[in-house]
């Protein structure tokens, strides 16, 4: 290779590499993102669970405490499956 070329190498080099990182890591951005979107969204239907059966205001009643078993066991099955080997 001629030695006034192996810069321009390099250069394009390091161009491509920087590509390839910065398209990638907004990947991973986008994808721990769109979690903690669809975690928000569980945790506000979770929370208001004891609304959506019976569309009043049931949540210092008897019937409002579904809600907070609905929380409960949601946590418990994320837990246990956070918890579990992985098949891979």
């Amino acid at each position: 290779m001629d030695p006034g070329k192996q810069p321009l190498l390099f250069l394009l080099l390091g161009f491509l590499g920087a590509f390839l990182f910065i398209r990638f890591g907004v990947r991973m951005i986008r994808a721990e993102i769109e979690a903690a979107v669809c975690g928000i969204g569980t945790a506000l239907v979770l929370d208001e669970f004891a609304l959506i059966p019976h569309l009043r205001d049931v949540y210092w009643s008897e019937e409002g405490r579904l809600s907070v078993d609905s929380v409960v066991l949601g946590a418990a099955v994320w837990g246990t499956r956070g918890l579990a080997p992985s098949a891979a």
